[in-house]
């Protein structure tokens, strides 16, 4: 088989039927879902399970609630295809994206990630609307990992997300190794698989459709508390990948000086846009993070 489709699902209701119908609707057929709900609590495991049986192809999965790292730990330990594809919940792919995956691995044999662009939807006025898209990268061009970073690495776009790859099923099992990030698992992950790449390439094809209006969303929470929350969540991850790739910087004799830099500009950006009893309470953490 060559690909399995990871999808963690909480409390997804309203969007899932259309993720599911995208998924469904691929013109390459030689696939397995793999669905995990996360301990839903509204009408989620019921649709889940009536896909269930109508394909043989979704396999469901019902846990108790571990956040969507977790979730998708449990799924790439499930997955038989030869590469693998995250989607989140509320989103959905288009119809040949599979079949513009499987003739890039024909190019490419033997290829670690594929990285694909993105359409963002109900995205707000005057929002970066090509935020998850580089277009001063060359398509259809072999990097390494490393390489790849370098080109990606850009203050204003982001890479470092887990739908927007398919990726060999090995790579992906080095999640299995991480923490249980309950937010900014992204960030703290993706640029380490990235990093144990030896063969990356970006097609042209956009091939998913990221849902902005997802209110349900935990990006999407508000309150004191959740600020704090994610500010933390942020500082954690931060401090893992830079720590993970400190250690590959050893290990390959690299030069990653543009990568720490960056990074300590997104911290930075990530406490300027605090509320100032945040920044009063959480500065000695940022600080400590920021001089690590």
């Amino acid at each position: 088989m060559l690909f399995s489709i990871i999808i963690p699902v909480f409390n997804s209701e309203k969007y899932l039927r259309k993720c599911l119908e995208s998924v469904l609707k691929q013109t390459y057929s030689e696939f397995e879902v793999i669905i995990i709900d996360d301990g839903s609590t509204d009408s989620s495991p019921i649709i889940l399970d009536k896909y269930a049986k109508k394909d043989s192809r979704i396999q469901v999965y019902h846990v108790k609630n571990g956040g969507v790292t977790k979730a998708r730990k449990i799924g790439v330990s499930l997955t038989k295809g030869d590469y693998v594809i995250f989607i989140d919940s509320d989103d959905t792919i288009n119809c040949e994206l599979l079949s513009n995956i499987e003739g890039t691995l024909k190019k490419f044999p033997n290829i670690d990630m594929i990285r694909f662009r993105c359409k963002m939807i109900n995205d707000k006025p005057g929002f970066d609307h090509e935020l998850y898209n580089d277009y001063n990268s060359d398509c259809n061009v072999l990097y390494s990992g490393i390489e790849a970073i370098r080109r990606w690495n850009n203050p204003d776009k982001r890479y470092e997300i887990f739908w927007l790859y398919a990726m060999k099923r090995e790579k992906a099992l080095i999640i299995q190794d991480e923490p249980n990030f309950k937010s900014s698992s992204d960030y703290a992950i993706v640029p380490v698989i990235i990093a144990n790449c030896q063969r990356v390439v970006m097609i042209e094809y956009i091939g998913y459709n990221y849902t902005c209006d997802n209110g349900h969303s935990i990006t999407h929470s508000v309150g004191y508390q959740r600020e704090k929350d994610r500010a933390l969540n942020f500082i954690g991850a931060y401090m893992y990948l830079t720590s993970k790739m400190k250690m590959i910087e050893k290990e390959k004799n690299i030069d990653f000086n543009f990568f720490h830099e960056e990074w300590r500009q997104r911290l930075l950006k990530k406490y300027n846009i605090l509320s100032d009893p945040l920044k009063i309470e959480l500065n000695a953490e940022f600080e400590k993070a920021f001089n690590q």
